[in-house]
């Protein structure tokens, strides 16, 4: 029993160590990189980075259990990675939607925004959305606001063909 025992251990040790000397397959196909290629919009532009707060409200109910809204990033901003997913109540009155807000790093004030969206409840966690919508920025008391209900919805991803959607 011992000498199986010392057998055992003595193949175990030697697999373990030929195991570790053996190197990765090699990695095969292109990298895909996650960062954009226009990353130091300043020097293209010579305009400023700044942060802005976008806040999400509705003056009418827009769902009946909420929205969540992801950021799709685009010139003049992009979205702070912390903040690029919010969930926006059923409500119908817009600022009880305390937490309804976005931070994106602009060159300019964005006027437009192209946001991924699905229909979800505060609970969801994430996952496909269900089309793209395109929403006009008001201005109002020194605030970026985007009104849900004045949002135009695009069709859902698996019908859209080209980019932008016609």
């Amino acid at each position: 029993m011992k000498k199986t025992y010392l057998l055992f251990t003595f193949y175990f040790l030697l697999f373990a160590v030929a195991n570790a000397a053996t190197p990765p397959p090699p990695v095969c196909g292109p990298i895909a990189s996650i960062f954009s290629t226009s990353s130091d919009w300043e020097a293209v532009t010579g305009l400023r980075l700044a942060p802005y707060d976008i806040w999400f409200g509705s003056e009418r109910r827009t769902s009946s259990i909420g929205t969540e809204i992801y950021y799709l990033d685009g010139f003049p901003c992009y979205g702070q990675t912390e903040n690029v997913r919010i969930w926006v109540g059923p409500t119908e009155r817009f600022f009880e939607n305390r937490d309804a807000r976005m931070s994106v790093t602009c060159l300019l004030p964005p006027t437009q925004l192209v946001l991924a969206w699905r229909e979800a409840d505060s609970r969801a966690t994430q996952a496909r959305t269900r089309g793209i919508m395109t929403c006009d920025v008001e201005q109002m008391s020194g605030r970026l606001i985007v009104r849900l209900e004045n949002c135009e919805h695009g069709d859902d991803w698996n019908k859209i063909t080209q980019w932008p959607p016609k």
